[in-house]
C-alpha cells in the first residue's frame, strides 16, 4: 500500500514505489490505475486503495521500460509500453489483473525512446533510437497492425511524439541534440514539414489548441515556443541546471498551466501566460525529478514524479486534490498580473531613462555551444 505523508499545507503526499530507475509514468484514462516503467519493469497501482496491481510475468523477456501510454476502447483500457530492447508490449485488464495481449519487435531492436496514442483511432505512434518511426493500430483482437514505418535523417533520436488533432491523425516528433523537428503525414510517415531550431531541446511537452511547445532548455528551466515559427514565447525558470537530464514536461487544465521536474527535488506548476511559479511540491530532499505524469479529471488534479536513484530516489511521489476553486484561480491569476505589472512597470522606467540619457550601446553576441544530452538511453540517466 502507498505510504500517505499528511501535510499541514496543501495536498497530502502519497508514495509508490520501490528504489528501481524510473523512465516513464501513465495515469488510465479512467483515472482508475497508474503505471510506471523502468528498471523494474512495469508496475500498476489502484489509484483507489493504492494497493499494487497484479502484473503479467513475462515483462522481463524484454527489457527495462523505457516508455508507456494508456488507450481506452470498447474491450476495456489497454496499456502500451516501449523497452530499451525494442518491444512494444500490449496489456489489457481481464478482471481483477491485466494479461498480455501482444508483443512485437520493432524496427531493429533499438531502444524505444517515446511513444503517444489516440484513443480515437487506436493508434499508437513509436520513435525508435536508431532514427525511426513507427504508426500502429490497435485491433480488435490486441494485436497492433501497422501502418508505417519509416527511416528519418541518421542520427536523428526522437525525444517528444504527439499526434496532431486532425482527421489523417499527423505525427509531429521532436529530436534531441539539436536536431530537426518534424511533421509527418498520419497514413505514410510522409515528411510534411521540417525544422531546425537548433537549441539545447530534452523532453517536449505540446498545445495543440494554442499551437505552442514548451521544451526543457538543459540550461535553467523551460521554454515555451511557437508550434509554427519555433520563436520564443516564454522562459519557466526552475534555476542552474547541475545535472544534464532530460526532463519531462506537460500542459494540463486546458493548457493554462504547465508542470514540469527539476534537479533540486522539486515539481513544479507554471502559469502559462506569466510564467509565474504557482506552486512546488516536494519529491525529495534535491535530486532529479526527470519522470511526471499530470491528470485533469475535470474535478479533481492528480500528479505524480520519479526520478533516477542515482540522483536521488526511486519512488513516485503522487499528489491527488479538488480542482482549483474559483477564488483560488483568482488568486492565481492575481499573481500573473502582479508579475506582469511590475515586469511593464520596471521596462517603462528603463525607457524613460534611455531616452533622457540617450544611451546608445551595442549588443554583445555570443554563439551557441550546442550541447548534447547524455547518450546514454533516453530518458535515461547520464553515467
Amino acid at each position: 500500500m502507498g505510504n500517505i505523508l499528511s501535510s499541514r499545507f496543501g495536498p497530502r503526499r502519497i508514495v509508490l514505489g520501490g528504489n528501481e530507475s524510473i523512465w516513464a509514468l501513465g495515469i488510465s484514462p479512467s483515472s482508475k490505475f497508474i503505471a510506471s516503467g523502468g528498471n523494474d519493469g512495469v508496475r500498476l497501482w489502484d489509484l483507489d486503495s493504492y494497493e499494487e496491481v497484479d502484473v503479467p510475468e513475462e515483462w522481463g523477456l524484454c527489457g527495462p521500460v523505457s516508455s508507456l501510454v494508456w488507450l481506452e476502447g470498447e474491450s476495456g483500457e489497454t496499456l502500451v509500453y516501449g523497452t530499451a530492447l525494442g518491444f512494444l508490449v500490449c496489456w489489457r485488464q481481464d478482471n481483477t489483473h491485466f494479461k498480455e495481449l501482444s508483443a512485437l519487435k520493432v524496427a531493429s531492436g533499438t531502444e524505444i525512446t517515446c511513444l503517444t496514442g489516440d484513443t480515437a483511432t487506436g493508434r499508437v505512434a513509436v520513435g525508435i533510437r536508431d532514427w525511426t518511426v513507427q504508426v500502429y493500430a490497435l485491433n480488435a483482437t490486441g494485436n497492433l497492425v501497422q501502418v508505417f514505418s519509416v527511416e528519418l535523417v541518421p542520427n536523428l533520436v526522437p525525444t517528444s511524439i504527439f499526434f496532431e488533432d486532425n482527421v489523417t491523425k499527423d505525427v509531429l516528433l521532436f529530436s534531441a541534440y539539436g536536431g530537426p523537428r518534424m511533421t509527418l503525414a498520419g497514413n505514410t510517415g510522409e515528411v510534411l514539414s521540417s525544422s531546425t531550431p537548433r537549441i539545447v531541446m530534452g523532453r517536449v511537452g505540446v498545445s495543440l489548441n494554442r499551437r505552442q511547445y514548451v521544451l526543457d532548455n538543459g540550461i535553467n528551466g523551460f521554454d515555451i515556443r511557437d508550434l509554427r515559427t519555433d520563436a520564443h514565447v516564454l522562459r519557466l525558470p526552475t534555476g542552474r541546471v547541475t545535472v544534464s537530464c532530460p526532463k519531462q514536461i506537460f500542459f494540463t487544465s486546458d493548457d493554462s498551466l504547465a508542470v514540469g521536474g527539476s534537479d533540486h527535488g522539486l515539481l513544479y506548476i507554471f502559469d502559462r501566460m506569466s510564467g509565474v511559479i504557482l506552486n512546488r511540491f516536494h519529491h525529495s530532499k534535491g535530486g532529479l525529478v526527470q519522470t511526471i505524469t499530470v491528470k485533469d479529471t475535470g474535478y479533481d488534479m492528480i500528479l505524480a514524479c520519479a526520478g533516477s536513484q542515482d540522483y536521488g530516489n526511486g519512488n513516485i511521489s503522487l499528489w491527488r486534490y479538488k480542482s482549483p476553486t474559483n477564488r483560488r484561480w483568482f488568486i492565481s491569476s492575481m499573481k500573473a498580473a502582479q508579475y506582469w505589472i511590475v515586469t511593464t512597470f520596471r521596462a517603462v522606467l528603463f525607457a524613460v531613462y534611455v531616452v533622457q540619457n540617450v544611451v546608445y550601446w551595442t549588443p554583445l553576441f555570443s554563439k551557441w555551444l550546442l550541447v548534447a544530452f547524455p547518450v546514454s538511453t533516453i530518458p535515461r540517466h547520464s553515467r
